[in-house]
């Protein structure tokens, strides 16, 4: 069975002249298809509570936050799980370099990251169940919309026989959303403030850790091809569906990812 957990860390606020929105969101996953594992991370979690942060305080903290969590706490928690067998699969994305039409569909941007992340476990081989829970953060017709589409996109990884369950849940009532809200915290930290420190003690868990558009654009060209599969809403096919300047582009961002040369690059995707 694969157990997989969902948060995120920032905000997809894009008002940076009269607000103050983060500039990058991560979205981050906590996957395992260990039991052992799965139980042991939960069990990490409440004895942090009990130990660290509940120790005769009158007022009890109910869940672990990376935000507010210290170094210290954190550092607690990881070295009773830093040999279980699970792993974090994340994507960031800075928010600047996002075309300006998409600013104003956030869900569809949500939707999408969460999607990509998604892709990068290899959950295929799940054999009996694959068990998939989310922070609550949405109401009940983005959850419909949310749900459906991840159904969608799972639909040709896995034998039909196996069933997929997706829960919304509050973090409060589930540790494992706990833990995955200090991993995702880590690697958001580490692009919005440069602040590694965190993250250090875990990125050896980190399976994916991509940031989306973290390179400079010239006017909102596409850049990436994750960019071109959200900015056209359908998958991309090489060759097709892009304007001229958006394979350009797409093309240099292939040769630098594989270290190929233009021509041998081009060949492959057009």
């Amino acid at each position: 069975m694969w157990y997989l957990y969902l948060d995120e860390s920032g905000d997809l606020g894009f008002d940076f002249v009269n607000k103050k929105p983060s500039r990058f969101f991560t979205v981050c996953i906590l996957a395992t298809s260990h039991r052992e594992s799965f139980i042991k991370i939960g069990q990490a979690i409440r004895k942090t509570l009990i130990c660290k942060l509940n120790r005769h305080k009158k007022q009890l903290a109910y869940e672990l936050k990376g935000r507010n969590t210290s170094i210290e706490v954190k550092q607690y928690f990881w070295r009773q799980i830093k040999d279980c067998k699970f792993g974090i699969y994340a994507i960031t994305l800075n928010k600047r370099r996002i075309y300006e039409n998409l600013t104003r569909q956030k869900e569809r941007i949500y939707n999408f990251i969460s999607r990509q992340v998604l892709d990068q476990i290899p959950f295929e081989r799940a054999s009996t169940r694959v068990q998939m829970v989310i922070d609550k953060s949405k109401a009940k017709p983005e959850i419909m919309e949310f749900n459906s589409y991840i159904f969608r996109q799972l639909e040709g990884r896995l034998n039909p026989q196996i069933p997929v369950n997706i829960d919304h849940l509050s973090s409060h009532k589930d540790v494992l959303l706990q833990a995955t809200d200090l991993f995702a915290w880590g690697i958001f930290r580490k692009y919005e403030r440069k602040d590694q420190i965190w993250y250090d003690v875990f990125k050896n868990k980190v399976c994916i850790k991509n940031s989306i558009y973290k390179k400079s654009v010239p006017s909102g060209v596409v850049f990436s091809r994750a960019f071109a599969n959200l900015w056209m809403g359908t998958p991309w096919t090489p060759g097709k569906g892009l304007p001229l300047y958006g394979k350009f582009y797409l093309l240099i961002d292939f040769c630098q990812e594989n270290k190929l040369s233009f021509q041998s690059a081009r060949s492959r995707l057009i």
